[in-house]
């Protein structure tokens, strides 16, 4: 059987297990006001999920807020090599993982329920990943800077049934009256510089 393509999915990806304090950082951006830090896995069309950290000077374990915070989609075309790496591509690719991911779901509940002739659904991480989103019971945060992500963030959601946040937001005043109607939450980034 050959192996499923995961390029660019990495829903399972926990920031909270991955976190790498720096002291020095972390008293910087304290110096400058900030308490709390929202690390977000990005770069990918399903990041991972995010971690809330506090910035008071304590151990890893201690610093941890919450986790995970959310869980980060991004509808783009991935810059790696090979499929996918146009945006038709990596649309179709992430649209494919969650129609493997629902069916992976009802394969399990078939299974579990005895159904006859239902194989044992196989182990894939990245679609054991991507349940709680199914399931909504993990917030969902699409990337999406320039009108065009923005509309195919809403279009991607809307075709999911996703509830969602969007993260980034430069000319999200350009589609407003989409955002208004769909009343979506709306997380700026601002650029504080070094």
């Amino acid at each position: 059987t050959r192996i499923d393509n995961r390029k660019s999915l990495t829903p399972e990806y926990e920031a909270a297990e991955n976190l790498r304090l720096d002291g020095d950082g972390l008293e910087k951006r304290r110096q400058l006001g900030f308490t709390t830090l929202h690390i977000v896995p990005s770069g990918r069309l399903a990041s991972g999920r995010g971690a809330l950290i506090t910035t008071r000077g304590v151990t890893l374990r201690d610093s941890l807020l919450r986790a995970p915070t959310m869980s980060q989609l991004r509808v783009f075309a991935p810059r790696d090599e090979g499929y996918p790496h146009t945006l038709m591509g990596g649309t179709a690719h992430l649209r494919q993982f969650f129609l493997d991911a629902r069916r992976f779901a009802q394969q399990q509940t078939l299974f579990k329920a005895g159904t006859p002739q239902v194989p044992r659904p196989f182990q894939d991480e990245a679609l054991e990943g991507l349940q709680p989103v199914l399931a909504k019971q993990i917030p969902v945060w699409f990337y999406a800077n320039t009108r065009d992500e923005i509309d195919r963030s809403l279009n991607f959601a809307a075709e999911q049934d996703l509830p969602f946040t969007l993260w980034g937001g430069r000319e999200a005043e350009r589609c407003l009256p989409r955002l208004l109607e769909k009343q979506v939450s709306l997380v700026l980034t601002l650029d504080y510089g070094d």
